[in-house]
């Protein structure tokens, strides 16, 4: 018995020693990565919030670009509006000149009765068609 004893006390002691340096190794591992895993903590800490903000930024900037693009619709719209305004513009007062050109033909269409000073009658004709476009 005493040999079994004795053979127990060694694995025993064997295991005792593997078991101090098992404990010992991850002792000192852990004293050695402890500085390393907390540093790279800190930087994925600081990542998460540099990213969140970058996610801010980007959303923000994201709501300015949708704001540009509806005012620059909206400003195209009313660029296109006033281009038809500008253009129906136009169209009636080339109608109203077209009228008034006529007018003024006709006036001076027509004859001067003999003897009568030209410039007179001229200014006569138009007067009475000036009173007449008034009366209208």
């Amino acid at each position: 018995m005493s040999a079994g004893w004795k053979a127990g006390a060694l694995v025993l002691a064997v295991l005792l020693l593997v078991a101090a340096g098992a404990g010992l190794g991850a002792w000192l591992a852990a004293g050695h990565y402890r500085p390393q895993l907390a540093t790279a903590q800190k930087q994925i800490a600081d990542s998460s919030a540099a990213m969140a903000s970058c996610a801010t930024s980007r959303e923000s900037l994201a709501a300015g670009v949708d704001a540009q693009n509806q005012a620059l619709v909206r400003l195209q719209a009313a660029a296109t509006q006033a281009a038809e305004s500008a253009l129906a513009a136009q169209k009636a007062a080339e109608g109203r000149a077209l009228a008034a050109e006529q007018s003024a033909q006709v006036i001076l269409a027509e004859r001067i009765p003999a003897g009568a000073e030209v410039c007179s009658a001229a200014r006569q004709a138009f007067d009475k068609e000036l009173a007449q476009e008034r009366a209208r």
